[in-house]
């Protein structure tokens, strides 16, 4: 694939016409003085594998001296990367965290890089890398602000590293979208230069797969921020559309809780939709009851130590010490046996009742890079069975609180003043396990699948706006083997209009604009045949030369009269004819009449080449007449001439019965939020446009 080559100057991006290799454009960052690169993703790449390109690329540049990472580990462990990668949190911060007395968080101090002055960081799925305050159950990494603590890690803007940010502008964000790594003024703040390349989409016939086209229909339409329109595509082999009624559905969802731990998943747009697929999987599709039982598939939400082999090899001792092995956030695994782990309760300053914190001892065989590997695991039973993937803010406090005073207890120290180790309690330790049958995409972001299921119900907190479109966006760029896609949007300009017929008029119905042409349009510098005073009518002067031109009919004579024009044409075969052209105070041509010919189809010809499809300001114009066009033309109606008012569109339409003025009215969006029939010319076409328009199409 190629890139525009990006040219540094004063921190601006320059593109030649040229197309330059990835390598090439990379070595032209390293060799200039530009501290950030943002490498933006072309909708029909691979996020792992163009971070895999770039690891590539800057090997070739730098050689060993760079660090690749992501914002989580679960999405670093699917990159191709010559370098070892981790997440962005193991890099720069400590695994040890501190209690803060006066604020009762656990504070992740950030560590001072141990990398070179000219070290590289690689950072990918950048747009989950975020200033916004973040707090993980009374535990802050640094200052909570993770781009803020990674600049500073890295030492911008006095240090002479280079960060190469990597992301898609298109997905889902952690937070707003402006605080996020692959915002220029987000890091213009931070007083770094910045250089951006754009990979260039591939064109439409190198495209072969309905998900590459579905982003790149939604990226388009993130681009121009028109989200009036939803026009997916499908197959029947990778990007599959699924009606819920498909009695099929429950076969496939079966199917996912057979596959391998995290191979297959459901995703949905909030947590209360995850919990409602999960229960539906566990209890109506695969037999299990309200509670974990063995069999069960289970995804870790957090980092833990095990103090117990897993597949360890065996030892000669008769009493092996305890092999301590970490599971990372989003390893998945399958339940083997579920016991009982006991409680503790516990007192806090302040709180009227004790605080109650039970846990389950659960042994599960884990999918690690190594192997299934199984071992046991004290988990958070309230963590499990919450609505949302949390604990209650006293839950952290009082485990910690318990487990110091259980140490302290048992403390030897004659002076009682020696610090408590706290970070080998198991309490301390427990996991964070939720059930792995579904999660919500943002979770879902940057992994890979077998088999992918995603409603696209727009609703709730989406809307049906830039957010959806995001959402949208991102589902369809979840690695996976297959995707099914339930719910698909019907989502076009005119779906929810709100139609009003009673207050139109029957008469005579004359069209704004039949010629289409701008009256105000700058005028060139070539001079014209005729004297003509009005800027205006010399550019529809202009406008109708250059349409009959072509076809061998010149412009003989005008005459002006006050809101009139008329001209005289003639064809190379000498048949000559006389139209008169009525216009409006804008100078918009409002009707055409014939005034004498040699040649009865030479006037028709002529009106035939002047009223084409009507004349556009901007691509969303053009879009709302394509689509009321595709309404009406199915049933013998169609639009001559559009007359453009702000968020407002007028429309003269035709049928075999009449002539009719139809205005529309739009949100920033593009979404027609109401129409009015303002005039008809026959009591038939109002009762045909009524039913045309109001019935379901």
């Amino acid at each position: 694939m190629l890139c525009e080559r990006v040219v540094v100057n004063d921190g601006n991006q320059v593109s030649d016409e040229n197309q330059h290799p990835l390598e090439e454009a990379i070595l032209d960052f390293a060799a200039s003085p530009m501290q950030v690169l943002l490498v933006l993703s072309a909708c029909d790449t691979n996020m792992a594998e163009l971070v895999g390109r770039v690891d590539k690329a800057v090997r070739y540049v730098v050689g060993d001296d760079f660090t690749v990472a992501a914002p989580a580990s679960r999405i670093a462990r699917h990159y191709p990367t010559t370098q070892s990668s981790g997440s962005l949190y193991g890099l720069i911060y400590s695994t040890e965290g501190k209690e803060s007395r006066d604020d009762e968080l656990i504070i992740h101090n950030r560590l001072e890089s141990i990398h070179s002055d000219r070290h590289t960081y690689v950072v990918g799925d950048s747009h989950l890398v975020s200033d916004q305050y973040a707090q993980f159950d009374r535990r802050r990494f640094g200052s909570g602000h993770l781009l803020r603590d990674f600049m500073e890690y890295v030492g911008m803007p006095e240090s002479q590293r280079k960060v190469v940010f990597v992301g898609d502008p298109w997905q889902m964000t952690r937070g707003n979208v402006t605080a996020c790594a692959l915002s220029e003024p987000k890091l213009h703040e931070y007083g770094v230069s910045v250089c951006k390349l754009q990979l260039p989409r591939s064109s439409a016939m190198e495209i072969e797969n309905a998900t590459v086209s579905n982003r790149r229909f939604l990226a388009g339409r993130l681009d121009t921020e028109r989200f009036n329109l939803i026009d997916l595509k499908f197959d029947d082999d990778r990007c599959c559309r699924e009606s819920p009624k498909n009695p099929l559905i429950p076969t496939l969802l079966r199917k996912l809780g057979d596959l391998p731990p995290g191979m297959g998943i459901v995703v949905a747009y909030s947590h209360d939709r995850v919990n409602l697929v999960t229960r539906y999987m566990r209890q109506k599709l695969l037999d299990f009851g309200e509670e974990i039982e063995p069999g069960d598939i289970v995804e870790a939400y957090n980092s833990f130590t095990l103090a117990e082999p897993m597949g360890a090899p065996s030892r000669e001792d008769d009493n092996p010490a305890p092999i301590n092995r970490r599971i990372n956030n989003g390893i998945f695994g399958v339940v083997c046996s579920v016991t009982d782990g006991g409680k503790i309760v516990q007192t806090l300053k302040g709180r009227s009742e004790p605080v109650v914190v039970e846990f389950l001892r659960v042994r599960v065989k884990w999918c690690c890079e190594e192997g299934m590997q199984e071992a046991d695991a004290l988990c958070y039973k309230d963590f499990l069975y919450s609505t949302k993937p949390e604990l209650s803010p006293d839950c952290p406090l009082a485990v910690r609180i318990h487990a110091r005073e259980r140490i302290a207890n048992n403390c030897q120290s004659a002076d009682g003043t020696a610090e408590i180790d706290i970070s080998n309690d198991p309490h301390v330790n427990a996991a964070k396990l939720r059930f792995g049958y579904a999660m919500t995409l943002h979770r879902a972001q940057g992994r890979k699948f077998n088999t992918l299921v995603a409603n696209l119900t727009a609703g709730g907190k989406l809307g049906d706006g830039e957010t959806y479109f995001r959402w949208l966006y991102t589902a369809f760029s979840v690695d996976c083997e297959e995707g099914h896609f339930l719910n698909v949007p019907q989502h076009r300009p005119f779906l929810l209009t709100d139609w009003g017929f009673d207050s139109s008029r029957i008469g005579s119905v004359r069209p704004a604009c039949m010629v289409g042409y701008d009256p105000q349009a700058p005028e060139p510098d070539d001079p014209i045949e005729f004297a003509i005073q009005q800027p205006e009518l010399r550019n529809l002067f202009r406008h109708i030369r250059d349409r009959v031109t072509p076809s061998d009919i010149n412009v003989t004579a005008i005459t002006h009269h006050r809101y009139q024009e008329v001209y005289t044409f003639m064809s190379a075969q000498g048949a000559d004819c006389t139209l008169q052209l009525l216009y409006n105070g804008k100078f918009y041509i409002s009707r055409i009449m014939s005034r004498g010919s040699t040649d009865s189809s030479l006037a028709g010809r002529i009106r035939q080449i002047l009223t084409p499809e009507p004349l556009f300001k901007n691509d969303l114009q053009k879009e709302l007449y394509t689509e009321l066009s595709w309404i009406l033309e199915r049933n013998g109606l169609r639009v001559v001439t559009v007359e453009h008012n702000s968020y407002e569109e007028v429309y003269y339409l035709k049928g075999r019965v009449g002539e009719a003025r139809l205005k529309c009215s739009y949100n920033q969006h593009g979404t027609v939020t109401s129409g009015r029939l303002l005039q008809h010319s026959s009591r038939e076409i109002r009762q045909q446009l009524q039913k045309v328009l109001t019935n379901e199409w």
